[in-house]
């Protein structure tokens, strides 16, 4: 990544703060999960760290998973892929 395509996404991230401050927490509805998802990329390796846990209305742990795989791909498709991962996980929670 150039300096200055790092330069340009810290610019574009610091003008998405201000409207993220808005968002206030609510509670789930009785029926909802929560998955919370996050994914590492080695590069040097090529490989994918992924995992999720998902969680119930009340907080409550429902189950959770760690995966990883040989891959070379970008940050926002590691992302995409864990996402996708972790909404099939929670398809089989339910």
């Amino acid at each position: 990544m150039t300096t200055l395509r790092a330069v340009q996404i810290c610019q574009r991230n610091k003008a998405i703060r201000p409207a993220m401050s808005r968002l206030v927490w609510a509670k789930l509805r009785e029926t909802w999960l929560k998955c919370n998802e996050d994914v590492v990329l080695h590069d040097c390796h090529h490989l994918i760290f992924f995992a999720c846990c998902v969680r119930d209305s009340r907080g409550q742990y429902i189950r959770a998973q760690t995966k990883w795989q040989r891959a070379n791909m970008t940050v926002l498709e590691g992302d995409a892929l864990a996402l996708l991962d972790a909404i099939h996980f929670v398809d089989v929670s339910r």
